[in-house]
């Protein structure tokens, strides 16, 4: 068994940060642009993952301003509702 003090300093950072990590992760997976798609272009895989990161951080942004208990699939309408008003131009 390994005790605390045999841990280096950056494992254990690493370790306790790692919980956000999953958390894009998992977010990110749901409906991501990037991993639905091909493309014969790098940059366009890499533009898509950077517009499912920022959806992402659109998505803690709202979670941590208001109440979502409420709601009984938050992200999945979270993500409906900026559909609809990226589509509309608002």
């Amino acid at each position: 068994m390994v005790s605390n003090a045999d841990k280096f300093t950056c494992v254990a950072q690493y370790n306790t940060n790692m919980q956000g990590v999953d958390r894009l992760d998992q977010l990110r997976g749901q409906f991501s642009l990037a991993d639905g798609h091909t493309f014969k272009k790098w940059y366009k895989k890499l533009g898509m993952a950077i517009v499912d990161v920022a959806r992402v951080n659109a998505y803690m942004s709202r979670t941590l301003s208001i109440d979502l208990e409420k709601d009984r699939d938050p992200h999945r309408s979270f993500v409906a509702q900026l559909t609809e008003e990226l589509i509309s131009g608002n």
